[in-house]
C-alpha cells in the first residue's frame, strides 16, 4: 500500500462549510482548521480497490464540499495517479490489457484497439494529471449516442436552443469564438424563452458560458468574468430582462497561445453535446454529438476546471445530481428546406449537382445500451514552440494510427500537425489504408505563413504523397478535397460559401473520436480541446453513414499522387472572388478566427 499526502492551505471560511462527501475506503480527507490535508491511497497491486478509491476523488465531488472547482483541480491533480504500467511504444500482453481494462468506469471489457488508445491517454495523465482537464477518477466512463448533426451551423444551433429552452436547473456553455449574429440570437432567445418558463414557476436556473473573446486583459488575467453591461454587446439578454436566469459569462484565454478552443455544453447534468462549430457565422458543415449516460459527469468535470473560479453565491443546482442513465427522449427534427438553400446558410453558391436526397441533418441513432468511452482531451499551452505534446488527445491520435490493423479515417479542415503527419506515413508504409477528408486553401494564409506551423494542406499533401511514392506505398494514402453535398467540385476555402470544419476520426470500424481537435499545430500543441472516444461498432458504423451521406467528398474529392482530382475536373483556383469591401472582411476574419 501507498500513500500519498498534499498540504494545502484553504481558507477557513470555506473550511466551515465543507461537508463530507460520499467516500470510500482507502480515501481518507482529514480536515482540520488550517491546514487541511488530504491523502489518497491506493494499493498498486488491488485495481478493484483502487478503481473504487479513484472513483470519488473528483473536481466534482471536491466542489460539491463547497471548494472553488480551481481549488479543487489543484487538491486532484497533485495526487499521484497510480493507473498505467504502459509506456508507449512497448507491445501489449493480453493480461496488460485485461488490467488496463480495469481502469475505467466501463459497462463491460473494452475492445483492445480501444484499451490500446485508452492506455495511451492514461500513460499522458501519469505524467501530467492534469493534461486531459478532466479528474482522472473520470477519464474512463459509459455512455449512450442518440444524436448527430452533421450540417450547417444553424442546424446545431437550433438543437443548441431547443435543449436550452427546456433545462430544468443549469446551463453550462463553452465555446471558442462568440460572434454576433444568428447564432448568438439562436442562443440568446433560448434564454429568453428560459427566463419566461422558470418565471411561470417562480424558479430560477443558472446559465454559465465560458468563451474566447481573447483581449490584452488576458495576459494578466487568463480568466475573467464579462461585465453585465457588455452583454448586449455580446448579443446576450440585459440582466434586467431575465430576472430569473442567474447569467455568468467568463471570457478565457491563456496568452498568448493557449486558445480555449473547446465547444461543448451540459445541460442539467443529463446530456451533453460536444461539437465542432463555434457560436458563430459560418458556410461550413460541421459534426456535433449528443452524448448521454456517465460520460456527462465527466464533461460536467472539465467544465468546472475550465471554469476555475468560485460558484459563490449559489453554487450550481446539479452538483450533487450524478447522471446514471441515458434518457433516449424525443428530439425535435431539423427544419425542412431545400439541400441547396441549407448549405446556402451563409454565403451563397449555386448547386453544380441534383440533390439525391440523402443528406440527412439530423442523424437518430438506433438504440443502444452504454458502451465504453473515454474523454480525451489537451489543457491550453501558452508557449511557443512544439514541446506539448503528450496529452490524451495526441496520444490517443497517435495510438490509434499504431495500432490499427486495418484502416483509418480522418476528416479535419487542417492537416499540418508534424506528429501526426509523420504518423499517417508510417501507418501506410505498414500497409494500413488511411483515408483523410480534408478542406482546400483552409486556412492557408495562417497556416502557409506563420512562424511555427505546419504549412498549407496543398503543401503537406504534396510532400506526403512524394515520400510514400518512393518507398512503393502511395496506394495506402486516400486523400480527398472535401466536396459539399450539393457540389460536382471541391470549392477553395477562401472563395467562403462552402467549407467543412468536421473533425472526426474512426480505426477499424471499431473506435470513433469525436470532438474539437484539428489536425493542425495550434490544436496538437496549444489550444484546449475536448474530444469523446467512442468503443462501438455500430455508432461507429452510424457515424460514417452521417458523415459520408452528408458531403459528395467520398464520390467527387479524391486526388491522385499527383495532386490531380481523379474525375479529370480542375482544381479550384487559389483567387478570392471579386466581391464587395465587406465580404473581403468577412473573408479576412475567417482567417484570423476559424
Amino acid at each position: 500500500m501507498q500513500q500519498v499526502g498534499t498540504t494545502h492551505n484553504i481558507p477557513k471560511d470555506q473550511i466551515t462549510t465543507v461537508t463530507d462527501p460520499p467516500l470510500y475506503k482507502h480515501v481518507v480527507i482529514e480536515r482540520h482548521e488550517i491546514p487541511v490535508q488530504v491523502v489518497y491511497s491506493y494499493d498498486l497491486l488491488d485495481h478493484q480497490t483502487h478503481h473504487a478509491a479513484s472513483e470519488v476523488l473528483s473536481v466534482t465531488s471536491l466542489t460539491a464540499s463547497n471548494l472553488d472547482p480551481g481549488l479543487s483541480a489543484k487538491i486532484v491533480f497533485e495526487q499521484k495517479v497510480p493507473f498505467s504500467n504502459h509506456f508507449y511504444g512497448v507491445p501489449f500482453a493480453q493480461q496488460n490489457l485485461d488490467v488496463i481494462a480495469t481502469m475505467g468506469d466501463f459497462p463491460y471489457r473494452p475492445s483492445d484497439l480501444f484499451l490500446k488508445m485508452y492506455a495511451a491517454g492514461l500513460d499522458a495523465i501519469r505524467s501530467q494529471p492534469s493534461c486531459g482537464v478532466v479528474s482522472p477518477s473520470l477519464y474512463g466512463t459509459s455512455g449512450t449516442v442518440p444524436l448527430t448533426i452533421v450540417s450547417v451551423i444553424p442546424d446545431i444551433m437550433q438543437h443548441y436552443h431547443d435543449v436550452i429552452k427546456n433545462a430544468k436547473f443549469e446551463v453550462l456553455l463553452a465555446t471558442n469564438a462568440w460572434e454576433q449574429g444568428k447564432s448568438t440570437e439562436a442562443i440568446s432567445s433560448a434564454i429568453r424563452i428560459l427566463n419566461e418558463k422558470h418565471a411561470s414557476t417562480n424558479t430560477r436556473v443558472v446559465v454559465k458560458m465560458i468563451v474566447d473573446m481573447g483581449s490584452v486583459r488576458n495576459v494578466l488575467q487568463p480568466r475573467y468574468f464579462k461585465k453585465p453591461s457588455k452583454w448586449v454587446g455580446m448579443d446576450l439578454p440585459e440582466k434586467s430582462s431575465i430576472p430569473h436566469v442567474d447569467l455568468e459569462v467568463i471570457n478565457y484565454h491563456v496568452a498568448p497561445l493557449g486558445t480555449f478552443h473547446s465547444k461543448f455544453m451540459v445541460v442539467d447534468r443529463r446530456v451533453a453535446l460536444v461539437n465542432s462549430n463555434n457560436i458563430n457565422t459560418r458556410s461550413n458543415v460541421e459534426m456535433m454529438t449528443r452524448f448521454e449516460g456517465k460520460i456527462v459527469n465527466s464533461l460536467y468535470d472539465c467544465f468546472l476546471i475550465s471554469w476555475h473560479k468560485s460558484l459563490l453565491p449559489d453554487g450550481l443546482p446539479c452538483l450533487n445530481k450524478v447522471c446514471t442513465q441515458p434518457l433516449w427522449e424525443s428530439i425535435d427534427p431539423a427544419e425542412v428546406m431545400s439541400l441547396n438553400s441549407r448549405l446556402n446558410s451563409s454565403n451563397n453558391a449555386d448547386s453544380t449537382c441534383d440533390d439525391d436526397g440523402t443528406f440527412v441533418p439530423f442523424f437518430s441513432h438506433t438504440k443502444h445500451e452504454p458502451v465504453p468511452m473515454a474523454v480525451v482531451n489537451r489543457h491550453p499551452h501558452a508557449t511557443p514552440g512544439h514541446g506539448d505534446l503528450n496529452t490524451p488527445q495526441n496520444a490517443a491520435w497517435l495510438a490509434a494510427l499504431r495500432f490499427a490493423e486495418k484502416e483509418v479515417f480522418i476528416q479535419s479542415p487542417t492537416f499540418n500537425a508534424k506528429p501526426i503527419v509523420e504518423a499517417v506515413l508510417d501507418a501506410c508504409k505498414r500497409g494500413i489504408v488511411v483515408t483523410l477528408f480534408v478542406n482546400i486553401g483552409f486556412n492557408d494564409v495562417s497556416e502557409g505563413f506563420v512562424p511555427w506551423q505546419g504549412g498549407t494542406n496543398e503543401q503537406v499533401v504534396e510532400r506526403m504523397y512524394q515520400e510514400l511514392t518512393a518507398c512503393g506505398k502511395d496506394q495506402f494514402l486516400k486523400y480527398y478535397w472535401y466536396t459539399a453535398k450539393d457540389q460536382n467540385n471541391p470549392i477553395h476555402f477562401l472563395d467562403g460559401s462552402r467549407n467543412c470544419h468536421v473533425k472526426f476520426m474512426q480505426v477499424d470500424g471499431k473506435v470513433g473520436i469525436a470532438g474539437s481537435g484539428n489536425m493542425d499545430t495550434q490544436s496538437w500543441f496549444h489550444s484546449q480541446e475536448v474530444n469523446v472516444m467512442v468503443d462501438s461498432e455500430q455508432v461507429v458504423g452510424e457515424w460514417m453513414k452521417a458523415v459520408y451521406s452528408n458531403q459528395n467528398t467520398l464520390t467527387r474529392g479524391l486526388i491522385n499522387s499527383g495532386g490531380l482530382l481523379v474525375s479529370g475536373d480542375e482544381l479550384p483556383k487559389k483567387k478570392i472572388k471579386v466581391g464587395t469591401e465587406k465580404k473581403s472582411r468577412r473573408i479576412l476574419v475567417i482567417i484570423l478566427k476559424t
